[in-house]
């Protein structure tokens, strides 16, 4: 993952509510399980491994954070498990195409949890965090673009 990709789910989670924060979850596992399977296209299977690694553990983020007082939590909980136990396979065999059976699984759910959270008007978790402003800032190391990942100036 890029640190354009990992700023922007920083971004994110600051301004996220329960919904969003699942919502950013499969964002964040969908990344992973792209850059595994672009990583098992260049030939580069331990860089895939590793990002496959990492799509696990959003997988087991999102059943860690069930209530499994709710029927469907039990639903959600079994394919999950499932999911986790294809990316295993795939981190050990070193094989694309269980990571492209757990990314059909995660889109059908995570669709579902988009549409959650549109409705969902809660507010953000983070009632503490600084706003985030699109614009330029000055640091140490130069001037900083920060926004919602369009260019807005000219290009150097």
């Amino acid at each position: 993952m890029t640190d354009e990709a990992k700023q922007e789910f920083t971004r994110r989670i600051t301004t996220a509510n329960k919904s969003e924060l699942v919502v950013i979850l499969f964002d964040m596992f969908d990344r992973y399980a792209e850059d595994a399977i672009m990583f098992s296209d260049e030939g580069k299977k331990d860089a895939m491994a590793a990002e496959t690694g990492r799509a696990r553990n959003v997988v087991l983020e999102l059943i860690n954070s069930l209530d499994r007082q709710y029927d469907i939590s039990n639903n959600l909980y079994s394919i999950y498990r499932y999911v986790d136990r294809l990316l295993i396979d795939a981190g050990v065999r070193r094989d694309v195409f269980p990571i492209k059976e757990a990314k059909e699984h995660m889109k059908m759910i995570g669709e579902s949890f988009r549409k959650i959270a549109k409705e969902d008007t809660d507010r953000p978790i983070m009632q503490n965090a600084e706003p985030v402003y699109a614009g330029m800032t000055y640091g140490s190391a130069g001037v900083n673009e920060t926004g919602a990942g369009v260019n807005r100036g000219f290009l150097a």
